[in-house]
């Protein structure tokens, strides 16, 4: 079988390509909505991200007045319905320039042209051979519409695993998929109260204890010292369970290595099996 370009694989999209770059009728040419070049998720995996926290972003902003023109939009707010004082997608590679145009570009696409942006997910998939997905690396579900879409994308690809993490009501947006899963960013404790899933050794501790007799529940090695943590493009643990919880990282204000409460994560990583570094 012949093997198809990039440019015919978009093309049979709906979606022009041409050096690299896709064109966005609003905005011109683009780089593709979704990423592959994060250190952590590693190259199999690509992201795909729209503003973060529920903060406004406006026409104030003099780089973003064409795109946000585009679309006929004077303000916008992040996907995200909290404003968490830990969020990691307020912070380090996220705060560039060009990281923050691409999402807000996602986003209005999102709310404005939810078709065109299925089209280009698609031509990328078909482009890129992709087989790994995680949605949301910054933002959430910003409304039914845009969560079906996604839905519509996993039952045309049952063998793309594509995962992801909400605060929304969409935990089971997936749930008829055996490769593709939800996981719950605010997590429910014995006593109904929700904690956030990203924090220091000893919140993530106290929620790993609370909860690891009656829930599917799993910490993340990566960022821990010590540990040898696979990328996450050959673990794909976050595909699979309900509750991932991750030391807090990105901050420059907290480091782990000097936390006293570090060996308790230890111990929690000897009982998962995690593999230490000699």
């Amino acid at each position: 079988m012949k093997k198809v370009s990039k440019k015919e694989a978009y093309a049979a999209n709906g979606v022009q390509f041409d050096k690299d770059k896709v064109f966005v009728e609003q905005v011109g040419w683009i780089r593709p909505v979704m990423k592959n070049n994060d250190r952590k998720t590693g190259k199999s995996v690509y992201t795909f991200g729209l503003l973060p926290t529920n903060q406004t972003f406006s026409k104030d902003f003099e780089k973003w007045q064409k795109y946000l023109a585009a679309f006929h939009c004077s303000q916008i707010k992040g996907s995200c319905n909290c404003h968490c004082k830990k969020c990691y997608a307020m912070g380090g590679n996220y705060q560039f320039p060009d990281v923050k145009a691409s999402q807000l570009i996602n986003q209005l696409l999102a709310m404005y042209d939810i078709s065109q942006l299925e089209r280009l997910i698609e031509g990328q998939i078909a482009a890129d051979g992709i087989k790994k997905i995680r949605i949301h690396d910054s933002g959430d579900f910003l409304s039914d519409e845009y969560a079906e879409m996604w839905k519509r994308i996993k039952q045309r690809h049952p063998e793309i695993a594509i995962y992801t993490y909400t605060k929304t009501e969409h935990e089971e947006l997936f749930d008829e998929f055996p490769n593709a899963n939800v996981v719950r960013s605010l997590v429910k404790m014995p006593d109904g109260s929700r904690r956030i899933n990203f924090g220091t050794c000893r919140e993530m501790y106290d929620i790993y204890m609370a909860l690891k007799d009656s829930s599917d529940i799993y910490l993340c090695p990566c960022d821990i010292p010590g540990i040898k943590a696979p990328e996450c493009g050959n673990c794909m643990k976050c595909s699979v369970r309900r509750a991932v919880l991750f030391i807090k990282h990105g901050d420059r204000t907290y480091d782990v290595r000097k936390d006293p409460d570090l060996p308790l994560i230890y111990q929690i990583m000897r009982e998962q099996g995690e593999e230490f570094a000699e």
